[in-house]
């Protein structure tokens, strides 16, 4: 195995697939999400876990804004890529919690 990128941004992906070739993580906008840094990495809502790359991750800034409402740092270049509905309850849970850290998330 290779070297393990350090970008959230391909990490996410990368720990994603995992997830998914292990029969533990079937549904889009699910899975992994990484804080890093005052930001916040999460794979978009319709996209499958297997086909997710780096180019796909939207970027959220920490903190709900002052509505309460996900606060997009940076969307995919592919603007055909909605935000998951699961983003507002990791930013809620990464809020709530305060920690640098990895959530990980599956409906049922």
């Amino acid at each position: 195995m290779g070297q393990i990128s350090k970008d959230p941004k391909e990490l996410i992906p990368f720990l994603n697939r995992k997830l998914f070739e292990k029969g533990d993580c079937y549904s889009p906008g699910t899975g992994f999400c990484l804080k890093q840094d005052y930001k916040v990495y999460l794979a978009p809502a319709e996209l499958n876990l297997d086909l997710l790359g780096a180019r796909d991750i939207y970027t959220f800034k920490e903190m709900l804004d002052e509505n309460g409402s996900p606060d997009v740092e940076k969307a995919p270049d592919n603007r055909k890529l909605e935000m998951s509905r699961y983003s507002k309850l990791y930013l809620y849970l990464l809020e709530e919690f305060n920690c640098e850290c990895i959530l990980v998330a599956q409906s049922q």
